[in-house]
């Protein structure tokens, strides 16, 4: 996330240094547009996974954590220009799919009694899965030719999370930020074809009881690393 950061900064004095009059191309961007797209997504925790024993004897092991998944979804919303090569998006983008945060399982400890055993031999798992998140943002931009534009975005994301297993606690949805570049290059009929890689960082969670371990607990920031290709229509 730091190198994220990083490049952000060093995106933003490369967008502002081409903003200048000697270069236009603004006004092929303004209007309403709306746009399809394709993405490949990471998902990992970044934080704390503990265990321990319960009463029965029965252990938590940590197992899977971070998945890949490619999702699709649509995004509306609006060009302003603000100069001659300088514009503002804002808008909304939906992602319809999922992405496996982690999977955890409860194991028998060999020190639990026969009977103890047999209740746990089988142990209990649990799959955390962010799905159809959606994001408000806003993009600033700056046109490099007349059809042509690079870009900064900064938005508030919000998701589902799914506990499937045991658990005593985990909250229904996350909250979280968004950040990412890229490029938009557009044609003179409206259709536009545009690029961008970030990552989507959540809000501190806290998921309890895993598998019934009333320690067994996941704590963390949640992010989701992605990259996208949207295909669109600027009317």
């Amino acid at each position: 996330m730091k190198m994220l950061k990083k490049l952000i900064c060093a995106y933003t004095f490369v967008l502002f240094g081409f903003a200048s009059p000697v270069l236009a191309g603004s006004a092929d961007f303004a209007g309403i547009y709306a746009a399809i797209h394709a993405s490949f997504n990471g998902a990992s925790i970044h934080g704390t996974h503990s265990g321990g024993s319960t009463v029965d004897g029965a252990e938590v092991t940590q197992g899977n954590i971070g998945a890949f998944a490619p999702i699709g979804g649509w995004e509306v919303g609006f060009n302003l220009p603000l100069g001659e090569t300088f514009f503002v998006s804002a808008g909304t983008k939906r992602v319809q799919g999922s992405a496996r945060l982690g999977d955890w399982r409860t194991t028998p400890s060999t020190s639990a009694s026969e009977t103890q055993t047999t209740v746990a031999s089988a142990g209990e798992s649990l799959t955390l899965t962010v799905s159809d998140p959606h994001e408000w943002y806003i993009q600033p931009s700056v046109s490099l030719f007349d059809n042509s534009a690079i870009f900064l975005k900064f938005g508030r994301v919000y998701a589902d999370l799914t506990a499937k297993g045991t658990v005593t606690g985990a909250p229904a949805n996350l909250k979280g930020e968004t950040y990412a570049i890229g490029t938009t290059t557009i044609a003179n009929n409206g259709l536009f074809i545009k690029t961008e890689a970030g990552a989507s960082v959540y809000d501190n969670m806290s998921i309890t009881g895993i598998g019934s371990n009333a320690n067994a607990k996941v704590e963390g920031d949640p992010m989701v690393a992605y990259g996208s290709v949207s295909v669109g229509y600027k009317f």
